[in-house]
């Protein structure tokens, strides 16, 4: 008894019960249907399906794209579709065979039942000390191995397509990164959609003020823009079609080369030395196209990896003019303002192309030529030096004629297309090349030597044509500097010192004498 303990302390704290003899009845529970039924599971999509997908979901995104590259990742999208289309296998064709008829008069015979009891572990050895069987308990039955050719085909195939597929997905991470940044841009410049917001920008026409509001954002998208057009330049030229194809055909060479390789079996039987020389050959071969096919695989990947790149590049700086509008829009100017067209050129063939086109003289239609009046190129031409032969009073004309300050038709190519507008005001031979449409600084200097006029050293006069190799030209203004088009600046431009071209060598002049 704990009474009866030394230690015993009686407790003081009162007795509590808490007992019931009530029943309690349980409701029943209520029965919800499923809100969401069940379905099975899909059949999941093949690689070559997933690929095809999207693909076709980014085509359809193309016209939110960069204007500039919008077209290049067309074609690198219908040249890789129609590549994995193309790899696609047909089906094997499954000829099913007719039913044999039944023979009555067959004799079919009839086995005993073995027994049941019967046990089919096996029983261990007599002589073994340790009771281990003859056969192993477990017996694993191995499936028929696949062709060692087969596999490699397969292999290749899916190699080409991950490869894709990588790069399909990294375009899509870009392009949703780069569509949320651009919808947040049309939010907040209160504009239509994104397409408002990818219009060109004429740097010219919108005005803003040096020191004053919205100069920087105004500089950002000249910048930009320079930065996508050289970008799209590397990007016409890195990932065009025939550069596609050029790499699918590297790979196509290899994995064809190497799966004859790999058909090719080993030879069982060596009787000598000499016959063994045939397996080493198919060996050594082997290991070759392997490491070839690899390397035109890598250097597929690393193109399109790369194309990636510089499409995120060309994103971001389309997000930051978008960003930059949208800076001028909430400060009352109009960014998407456009340098008037000027008046239309008469041709001398008299055939005006329609606007957009080119016409049979190989002129451009735009008709931005300077502000040139109706007329006056005709005249130019038709009248002995191309003016009035007056070289002071048409070199002023050609000064004031609006192209100071423009951007040429071929933009920071555009050296010999301003000489030749400019020149066109007091010179027949720059008039004709001008209506011929000669752009190139070697077509200038060699149609200038077949009419007499030679590269010549020393101080060029007022109206001649300085060269600089076969890379640029400029107008000499007769006072030691320059009338030309600026590639850094891309814009034409008066310059001081025609000694200094931005690291160009002064090579001589071709002096006009009134020609």
């Amino acid at each position: 008894m704990d009474e009866e303990k030394i230690l015993y302390r009686p407790s003081i704290e009162p007795e509590r019960h808490y007992e019931s003899e009530g029943s309690f009845e349980h409701p029943k529970l209520r029965e919800y249907e499923d809100p969401i039924p069940y379905s099975p599971a899909e059949d999941k999509k093949s690689d070559i399906d997933s690929l095809l997908e999207d693909l076709k979901t980014v085509y359809n995104l193309l016209p939110f794209f960069p204007i500039q590259i919008r077209s290049i990742i067309e074609t690198m999208i219908v040249t890789i579709t129609t590549d994995t289309i193309i790899r696609i296998d047909p089906p094997d064709p499954v000829t099913p065979l007719p039913p044999e008829k039944e023979d009555p008069g067959k004799f079919i015979p009839v086995f005993p039942k073995e027994e049941n009891n019967k046990s089919n572990i096996p029983k261990p050895k007599d002589n073994d000390p340790f009771g281990f069987p003859d056969v192993p308990v477990v017996d694993v039955k191995q499936g028929k191995s696949q062709n060692l050719d087969k596999l490699v085909y397969s292999w290749t195939k899916g190699n080409l397509i991950r490869v894709k597929k990588h790069w399909i997905e990294k375009l899509k991470d870009y392009l949703q990164d780069y569509l949320s940044k651009m919808f947040h841009a049309v939010q907040l410049a209160g504009a239509e959609d994104i397409t408002v917001l990818l219009l060109a920008f004429d740097g010219l026409a919108v005005k803003t003020t040096s020191g004053k509001k919205c100069k920087v954002a105004h500089d950002t998208i000249i910048r930009n823009e320079l930065l996508i057009r050289e970008k799209a330049k590397m990007m016409a030229k890195l990932y065009g079609a025939d550069e596609l194809i050029r790499f699918m055909r590297s790979i196509e060479a290899c994995a064809q080369t190497r799966q004859e390789y790999y058909n090719h079996e080993f030879l069982s039987y060596c009787p000598t030395m000499l016959s063994q020389y045939e397996n080493d050959f198919l060996r050594s071969y082997r290991n070759i196209y392997d490491q070839k096919y690899v390397n035109s695989i890598y250097q597929y990947n690393k193109l399109l990896l790369s194309s990636a790149e510089l499409t995120k590049d060309v994103f971001d700086l389309t997000v930051e003019n978008a960003l930059a509008k949208g800076v001028l829009i909430n400060n009352n100017i109009n960014p998407f303002e456009q340098t008037p067209v000027p008046d239309p050129v008469f041709y001398l063939n008299s055939l005006t192309p329609e606007p957009g086109k080119v016409g049979a003289n190989g002129l451009s239609s735009t008709g931005n030529y300077g502000n040139v009046k109706p007329g006056s190129l005709t005249d130019r031409v038709l009248n002995g030096s191309g003016g009035t032969g007056q070289i002071d009073t048409d070199f002023t004309k050609a000064i004031t004629s609006g192209l100071i300050g423009q951007t040429m038709d071929n933009g920071t190519d555009g050296c010999v297309e301003f000489a030749t507008k400019f020149g066109s005001y007091y010179s027949k031979f720059l008039a004709n090349e001008l209506a011929n449409g000669v752009v190139g600084v070697s077509k200038l200097i060699s149609d200038a030597a077949v009419n007499g006029l030679n590269v010549t050293s020393g101080t060029p006069s007022k109206g001649d044509i300085i060269v600089y190799g076969d890379s640029h030209v400029v107008i000499a203004d007769g006072a030691g500097g320059y009338y030309g088009n600026s590639s850094s600046q891309n814009q034409a431009i008066h310059g001081s010192d025609y000694t200094q071209m931005g690291g160009l060598s002064y090579t001589g002049f071709i002096p006009l004498n009134g020609k």
